[in-house]
């Protein structure tokens, strides 16, 4: 999807930036050389709509935003795509400038370095496939014992089942269509990931077999992760971030790709 023109033309960059260094605790008199350098993103391209390849081209929602931001800061963008366990690890080296991967805010990520404001309020849900959905329809049903439970290998849903479902016998896949694939196969009983999967069932044939349990089971702030050294950018990004919510283009761009998706936006 490209991203609306009529968004772009919405979005105020000198505005943005003057306000950034005017009001931030740190602000500076003129833009450094380096923020006129490309903006490095770091994606996975394992979770759609959230951000997956076509004929080679990155899509989704966070392609969307970073498209945006970059408008925002007058910077070009460039995509570096890595498997979502490794996208901290690439940020703390250097190798990327910010995560945009519909990554959760969580204690133990927010140790190794600093999030945006949130843009999303998502949760954990479980899939199944349709001929055994009376089998979970239960509030206790994913306690049963021996349970094969598919997640997405450094997810926050692989940690719910770790924390949660002591019974269960945990399968961390590379990608989340990985886990979906083994799910359709038989080779496993459930899958828990982001409700943003759930909801994007219908836009697969191939997952025309599976159906979302649609029972929240946590409540997560999704937001934008850089270097805790990176104050200044992470300022940056949270003006732009703040305009953008008022400005309703975050609602929008969500609205595009999960139109029945029942999500908080990020305060």
């Amino acid at each position: 999807m490209q991203r609306p023109a009529t968004i772009i033309r919405r979005l105020t960059t000198r505005a943005l930036l003057c306000m950034a260094y005017l009001l931030a605790p740190f602000a500076i008199a003129e833009i450094d050389d380096d923020q006129r350098l490309p903006l490095r993103v770091g994606i996975t391209v394992e979770f759609e709509p959230v951000a997956f390849e076509v004929a080679g081209e990155p899509q989704g929602i966070e392609v969307d935003f970073a498209h945006l931001l970059g408008e925002k800061l007058e910077r070009t963008i460039e995509f570096s795509i890595f498997p979502f366990a490794e996208l901290l690890d690439a940020l703390e080296a250097g190798k990327v400038d910010i995560v945009m991967a519909g990554m959760s805010i969580t204690e133990e990520r927010q140790e190794r370095v600093q999030f945006s404001e949130p843009y999303m309020v998502v949760g954990q849900m479980g899939i199944v496939r349709a001929q055994d959905a009376s089998r979970f329809a239960g509030p206790d049903s994913l306690q049963a014992s021996g349970l094969k439970v598919g997640v997405h290998l450094g997810s926050t849903g692989e940690q719910y089942v770790i924390d949660n479902m002591p019974r269960a016998n945990l399968i961390a896949y590379e990608s989340v269509e990985s886990a979906l694939a083994a799910l359709r196969n038989g080779e496993i009983n459930l899958v828990i990931h982001d409700s943003t999967t759930s909801f994007q069932l219908h836009r697969s044939f191939v997952n025309d077999n599976l159906i979302s349990l649609n029972r929240f089971l946590t409540r997560e702030s999704i937001g934008w992760a850089t270097r805790k050294t990176d104050r200044e950018l992470n300022s940056l990004v949270n003006y732009a971030l703040r305009e953008m919510k008022e400005d309703g283009v975050v609602a929008e761009v969500i609205g595009e790709w999960l139109p029945m998706l029942p999500v908080t936006i990020g305060q």
